[in-house]
């Protein structure tokens, strides 16, 4: 938001709350000058309301923006490292036991498949970690997928 906009947004905010108050103060017939001074206060607080709330939004809204331009460096690092790298950083993060080949990991309860690429992950790859026999949950670590793949995954109960 551009700082105009923010200034004018809080001085629309307090005219038109000095206004409201004044006139209902009027109508509740006290006098003009406490009246106004009543207004004033209110307008006032309007505007410090109104200035914090659009702050917060601003703040949320950039946070917003790193959080995305963060995750996309970090994915496009995964997608460029070796699959050694890959399976090494995971394993720290996911609290695996130990690793399995290729790109897999796996705790006492689930199983992790890691699929950091630039190509998006398409159903014959859930089709191949289907096939994988084992009674722990699966989880499919990746950056992009088909939604023909996802609804696959959906089915075949892995998670995404």
């Amino acid at each position: 938001m551009k700082r105009s906009a923010l200034i004018s947004d809080i001085i629309f905010s307090f005219i038109v709350a000095f206004f409201c108050t004044l006139f209902l103060f009027r109508h509740l017939q006290i006098r003009l000058f406490p009246a106004v001074i009543l207004s004033s206060i209110c307008g006032g607080l309007s505007a410090c309301a109104t200035a914090a709330w659009l702050q917060n939004k601003r703040k949320s809204v950039f946070l917003k923006r790193s959080d995305e331009a963060q995750k996309e460096k970090l994915l496009f690092h995964l997608a460029c490292i070796s699959n050694t790298e890959k399976t090494i950083f995971f394993l720290d993060r996911l609290s695996a036991t130990k690793p399995l080949p290729p790109l897999r990991l796996h705790n006492e309860q689930t199983m992790y498949w890691l699929r950091f690429t630039f190509q998006p992950v398409h159903a014959d790859e859930i089709v191949q970690l289907h096939r994988h026999k084992t009674d722990k949950e699966k989880v499919l670590l990746c950056n992009k997928i088909e939604d023909q793949a996802y609804a696959l995954a959906q089915r075949f109960q892995i998670r995404v």
